[in-house]
């Protein structure tokens, strides 16, 4: 399997939205400004040779999955001029829960 740039991510991923979709992990990651202030450095998945789009509008909470079915991360942003996804690093996520709630999350 090809890893990508970040916490073990490949260099393709798949969501699973409003249908499933593939793209292609981008090398750089991405500052998102949200409402609330705050910033965050975010993986930019861009769409693949077919043009069809990551990501689009109303697909934030979509899981994304590496192709051996292994959830590697979220859809927390989207530009939809080019159909590019941003997402969460599942590690990351894990690692502001347990933040958050002082407890220890456990995937099986």
């Amino acid at each position: 399997m090809q890893k990508g740039p970040y916490n073990g991510i490949p260099g393709s991923v798949a969501s699973a939205g409003r249908g499933s979709v593939a793209g292609q992990v981008n090398h750089l990651r991405r500052t998102v400004h949200w409402a609330d202030g705050t910033t965050t450095q975010e993986i930019e998945i861009d769409p693949l040779a077919s043009g069809i789009a990551f990501s689009k509008r109303g697909d934030s909470g979509s899981l994304v999955f590496d192709f051996h079915h292994r959830w590697v991360g979220m859809v927390v942003a989207v530009e939809s001029y080019h159909g590019f996804g941003y997402i969460a690093a599942a590690e990351a996520i894990i690692d502001d829960i347990e933040k958050r709630t002082g407890g220890k999350l456990t995937l099986l």
